[in-house]
C-alpha cells in the first residue's frame, strides 16, 4: 500500500480535471496515477455539490450523451448553380480506444 499523502482543495481539482480530461476510467486514472478511487469519487462529488461543475459528471461506466443537432434546409430551395452538399462525416474518439463515426451520404 501506498504512502499517504494529505492534499489540498486546489490540488484536488486539478486531479479531477485530469482524470476527467484523460479518457480513462476513474480505475484506470487512479491505478497509473496511484490514487484511491473513493478518495477521487469523494472530491468529484464535492464539487459538483460546490457548484464547480455546469452537471453533474457521469457515474463510472454510465453513458453520457450530448445533444448534435444538423440544421435543418428542407424547404428552402437550393440556387441553380449551388452543388449539392457532399457527403460528412463526424468521428469522435472517446477514450479507451473507443471511436464514434457517423457518415451522411449525398442527399438525392
Amino acid at each position: 500500500m501506498g504512502r499517504w499523502v494529505q492534499r489540498g482543495a486546489q490540488t484536488w481539482w486539478a486531479i479531477v480535471q485530469r482524470q476527467m480530461e484523460s479518457g480513462l476510467s476513474q480505475v484506470a486514472f487512479c491505478a497509473a496515477e496511484g490514487l484511491s478511487v473513493s478518495s477521487v469519487q469523494n472530491w468529484k462529488w464535492k464539487f459538483v455539490r460546490e457548484g464547480r461543475f455546469s452537471q453533474a459528471p457521469p457515474a463510472p461506466g454510465a453513458p453520457w450523451f450530448a445533444e448534435l443537432a444538423v440544421p435543418e434546409t428542407e424547404g428552402e430551395p437550393e440556387p441553380a448553380d449551388v452543388p449539392a452538399p457532399l457527403a460528412w462525416q463526424i468521428e469522435l474518439e472517446l477514450g479507451g480506444g473507443v471511436v464514434l463515426r457517423i457518415h451522411r451520404t449525398e442527399s438525392c
